[in-house]
């Protein structure tokens, strides 16, 4: 799940906070986490209250795997789960990537490189050329994990 998490106008944010109230953890009740170098954490704090509490009576429980901070124009923030019944999953897939974390607070901040017009549309033009070589060094990265 991707938003965006450019904070809400000075004049909005105890109005986000009173809106959200229901889903957000006490020590992320204050104003604080509505500026805009905390504002995901309040955010990520929200989607994991909502997805624990609506899925408090299913089999398949939501287990959060990675976060990512990033912005190219507005800020974003990402999330990424799965929902499982399965205990010994979580642990086989927390080694399968260093940006694999566990922990509910946890976000890494992304820096995007910049880039000039032209590298962006040799990259965009070269799309295909690099999807092959991904998968191919991905399986040939396999191989020597085998």
């Amino acid at each position: 799940m991707t938003v965006n998490s450019s904070p809400p106008a000075e004049d909005k944010k105890q109005e986000f906070i009173d809106k959200y109230d229901k889903y957000i953890s006490p020590e992320y009740k204050s104003l604080i986490y509505t500026s805009r170098n905390k504002f995901h954490y309040l955010i990520q704090n929200i989607i994991h209250n909502v997805f624990v509490e609506e899925n408090l009576y299913h089999k398949y429980k939501y287990n959060k795997i990675c976060s990512f901070l990033y912005s190219d124009n507005a800020p974003m923030y990402t999330m990424g789960c799965f929902f499982t019944d399965e205990k010994p999953q979580l642990s086989q897939i927390k080694k399968m990537h260093k940006c694999i974390s566990l922990d509910a607070k946890a976000i890494q901040n992304i820096e995007i490189p910049h880039i000039t017009y032209k590298e962006k549309h040799y990259l965009d033009s070269n799309i295909i050329q690099l999807q092959k070589w991904v998968k191919y060094y991905s399986r040939k990265v396999k191989k020597t994990e085998s």
